[in-house]
């Protein structure tokens, strides 16, 4: 009997020791607590990302040259040919253009036969009004037949003057000559009759790209551009000289494209693809940063500086020109706690 109730009361004890536990846990858990203390995250602000495009290597003009009319006599160049402004490139006869400048000869002789004549009409009236008396008859209407030969003599030597003019074209088209309005290289073809086909193109060359519809504001003519080829890593620096007004052919319907040009110097080729850069003025800021139109500028674990900063945004950054603020280090996830001077626990 008194081991049951010994047994018994160590229970109760291991009981109430139990419940005791039990409630200070429920009294602790329901005790206020002091809040963790908020962890701050820092970027640190740097210049906006460059535009990047992709684009060729082109030649700055290219020019399917006129063939003069004509059968072609002799070809000067050949396929791949660098050429000099000015130079021969072939030459042409023309039978049909000589038949016309035979014709045309025929005809400015006559016209000199007739300027002749008229000439000596002119002399002749003019011999017998000067040995006719004012007085006569016949004065008045010899008069009258000077001032009609005259006439036709000025109109015949504006005729002759005109087809003078006309028969030195004619002659220009008889023997022709195809010559290079630019320095460039030779395209040199033929045709399945055998007429040479020849197409230059200019030896300066240049950087061709296209600029998306929502890129279009970052360049402009004379904006600078750095020009890197994939294959070789050749290197310059120039300045847009074209940038198109209407979209590109090969635009889509959810994104014009417009084409531009920069001029190139260096080792680079014809039909390279290249890494177009195009650097960004500007300081990226993330939208997240901003508290009320303000950036917190932390340094060794406290708020140095309150910065109002404006500008435009773009996929999630405020674009801003306050280029002060480049390299500095600003709270990411900021609220009210903060201000100049506060203390805080930074994630770096």
């Amino acid at each position: 009997m008194k081991k049951n109730k010994k047994k018994l009361g160590i229970i109760s004890v291991i009981i109430i020791i139990f419940i005791g536990l039990i409630v200070a846990g429920v009294k602790l858990h329901n005790q206020p607590t002091t809040s963790a203390k908020k962890i701050y995250r820092t970027v640190k602000l740097q210049q906006q990302e460059p535009l990047t495009l992709m684009g060729k290597i082109t030649a700055s003009k290219t020019q399917i040259l006129q063939n003069p009319a004509g059968k072609v006599q002799q070809v000067e160049v050949q396929n791949g040919q660098t050429v000099t402004q000015g130079q021969e490139i072939l030459t042409t006869y023309s039978d049909s253009a000589h038949q016309a400048v035979t014709s045309q000869q025929q005809e400015i002789n006559k016209l000199q036969r007739d300027l002749n004549s008229g000439n000596s009409q002119v002399k002749q009236l003019q011999q017998q009004l000067a040995a006719t008396d004012s007085s006569d008859d016949g004065y008045s209407d010899l008069k009258q037949q000077l001032t009609q030969a005259q006439n036709t003599v000025s109109d015949t030597q504006a005729e002759l003057t005109s087809a003078n003019q006309k028969l030195q074209q004619l002659n220009t088209k008889v023997n022709g000559r195809l010559t290079a309005p630019y320095s460039g290289v030779i395209d040199l073809s033929y045709s399945a009759t055998g007429t040479p086909q020849v197409k230059l193109q200019a030896a300066d060359l240049q950087a061709t790209g296209q600029v998306s519809e929502y890129s279009y504001s970052k360049l402009s003519p004379g904006t600078q551009i750095d020009v890197t080829a994939v294959a070789t890593k050749e290197k310059t620096t120039t300045k847009v000289t074209y940038l198109a007004k209407t979209a590109a052919a090969d635009s889509t319907k959810n994104e014009a494209k417009y084409q531009f040009t920069a001029a190139v110097s260096g080792n680079f080729m014809d039909g390279q693809t290249i890494k177009i850069s195009v650097s960004q003025n500007g300081i990226r800021i993330p939208v997240s940063a901003i508290y009320h139109n303000h950036v917190f500028v932390v340094d060794q674990d406290k708020i140095t500086d309150v910065v109002a900063v404006s500008g435009s945004r773009q996929d999630g950054y405020l674009i801003t020109d306050n280029n002060d603020l480049k390299g500095s280090k600003i709270i990411t996830n900021p609220d009210a706690k903060l201000k100049q001077g506060s203390k805080v626990t930074a994630d770096d």
